[in-house]
């Protein structure tokens, strides 16, 4: 059976899983094994029996997760993994598009350079004829599970490749899916987990979650294609699942989690690393990528609603130093005029502030402002009419 995920980390789940519980465990060289560090809390190195203790318990944890899992099965060529990034940025009906590849490449990566731009590139045309390689399979007759989750960048991927499937015309009566609980319980360790998406399950668990397969009506396909373009016409540059459904959303809908923790960063630090504040984002599982999330860093730093304390020496926001910008404030600005304090106090704003073209002496009339400014980390733009009379 034809396996699609959406991320590289889902792919190497389900590519482990399929053999993960196979034969006896073995604490030598089975794909669990880990290398690990251990130091006391005082600083001092543990002995030789402690560090026996915790070998002993970790493989003890790892031998009950592999006695107890089903092997997934299947070949690791069954595996399609396209981490497409689909609930971020504008849409097209074509997803490798020049744009989106733009958009990738220079607004989501992490650094810069030729050699980062050589490697989207790359990526995307291997997702690319990964895709159509899939497709060409199913148009042959082969049956295919299709993995996703309330991780937004999975039901996307759901929703898109559906498209994909009816655009070639490929049969549509062998479509399966399976989607990832809201939970987990764990019998061996009488735990409960839950997840932010597929690449981040324990491949102990995948062939549990494996029987939950079910066959995709054919009139669900298409709706699921049809939802697709609907995205694709609203041309959002950002996408959630809300109530179960993806919707087109604004760039700053996640924005109140990043404040909510830059206060926090804020009043316990005051200065604080963006790699923390992003990591700090990413616990509420929203299912979007880091470097979204960095990007969404840059723009607040551009915009002054945070400030750099200290610059990276390489120029990597992750390890950059930030600092809240106190100062709420809200300002009129037009391309090309002037600013002139005003001197109005606007609550719940400290300050306002105008521009008016230099050229042009206010006179009794009507004018047009644009108002720019934030409070609490929210921005706010906006024109309006108002009087003047001298």
């Amino acid at each position: 059976m034809i396996e699609i995920v959406f991320g590289d980390s889902a792919g190497g789940l389900l590519k482990h899983a399929q053999h993960y519980g196979e034969g006896l465990y073995n604490d030598e060289g089975h794909p669990g094994m880990l290398y690990f560090g251990a130091k006391k809390s005082s600083g001092e190195a543990p002995s030789q029996e402690e560090i026996d203790v915790i070998r002993n318990a970790f493989h003890d944890k790892q031998r009950r997760a592999w006695e107890s899992a089903i092997p997934l099965g299947g070949k690791s060529s069954d595996v399609y993994a396209l981490e497409l990034g689909l609930s971020m940025g504008a849409l097209d009906e074509d997803e490798f598009s020049v744009d989106r590849l733009r958009f990738i490449r220079d607004t989501v990566k992490h650094g810069a350079g030729n050699d980062e731009d050589i490697y989207y590139q790359k990526r995307y045309e291997r997702y690319r004829d990964m895709a159509e390689h899939a497709i060409k399979r199913i148009a042959e007759g082969e049956p295919v599970r299709i993995w996703y989750s309330q991780n937004t960048d999975e039901y996307c991927g759901l929703l898109w490749f559906c498209h994909k499937m009816r655009q070639a015309g490929v049969p549509l009566d062998r479509v399966y899916t399976v989607s990832l609980p809201d939970w987990y319980y764990n019998a061996a360790s009488e735990t409960v987990e839950t997840f932010a998406g597929w690449g981040g399950v324990d491949p102990a668990y995948v062939g549990h979650l494996a029987k939950s397969t079910q066959l995709m009506p054919v009139q669900l396909v298409m709706k699921c294609a049809a939802d697709w373009l609907d995205l694709c016409r609203e041309n959002a540059p950002l996408r959630a699942v809300i109530g179960g459904k993806v919707v087109s959303v604004p760039e700053d809908f996640y924005d109140h989690l990043f404040w909510k923790q830059v206060e926090r960063l804020h009043e316990e630090k005051g200065v604080f690393g963006a790699g923390l504040l992003i990591g700090s984002v990413l616990e509420y599982q929203i299912g979007v990528w880091d470097s979204w999330l960095a990007y969404r860093v840059k723009t607040f730093i551009e915009q002054g609603l945070l400030e750099i304390a200290e610059e990276a020496e390489d120029g990597w926001i992750y390890q950059t130093k930030l600092r809240k910008v106190n100062d709420d404030w809200i300002s009129t600005r037009t391309e090309g005029y002037l600013r002139h304090d005003i001197g109005i106090h606007y609550p719940p704003f400290s300050r306002v502030e105008a521009e008016f073209n230099p050229e042009e002496p206010l006179e009794t009339g009507t004018y047009m402002l644009r108002f720019y400014g934030h409070v609490n980390g929210r921005v706010f733009d906006s024109e309006t009419e108002f009087e003047i009379d001298l």
